[in-house]
């Protein structure tokens, strides 16, 4: 049920609810559009319409605003993947002929691996570290 249905509900206008929540009129306009809302907020209408905050979640079928949508991080992993192939396959067919040619050039196929390798893993840093951040976040408000 969209928020704009719950307050209807209980015959609140967004000034109602914006008054018992203690947010302002645009934040609720704002949640009431987007079905987004972050944790601050989503306790302050919970604490309004008396329930619990994983309750209200359910209620609005809302995510928390900082997950990233399955398809999103779908994307992000087959994108992932796609980049380090890529890699391994350019450092294969452009700079392994090259050093097996020519003894010298393993210090440069050496060098290519690692500037490769450095940029797999900042590109995996960049992919999979909001998950492992909503991941850390989620225990910790589990443990309190």
């Amino acid at each position: 049920m969209p928020l704009k249905d719950l307050r209807a509900k209980n015959n609140w206008s967004q000034d109602d609810l914006a008054e018992a929540s203690g947010l302002s009129v645009r934040t609720i306009q704002r949640i009431e559009r987007d079905h987004k809302a972050g944790l601050e907020s989503l306790k302050a209408l919970a604490a309004a319409f008396n329930i619990d905050t994983t309750e209200l979640r359910k209620e609005l079928k809302m995510n928390d605003e900082n997950e990233v949508s399955d398809e999103a991080y779908a994307k992000n992993v087959l994108t992932f993947y796609a980049v380090s192939i890529g890699v391994v396959l350019m450092l294969l067919f452009l700079f392994l002929p090259s050093a097996l040619k020519d003894p010298s050039n393993w210090g440069a196929f050496a060098m290519a691996c690692v500037s490769y390798g450095v940029l797999v893993a900042m590109y995996a840093w960049y992919t999979f570290s909001e998950t492992w951040k909503n991941k850390i976040i989620r225990k910790r408000q589990q443990n309190r």
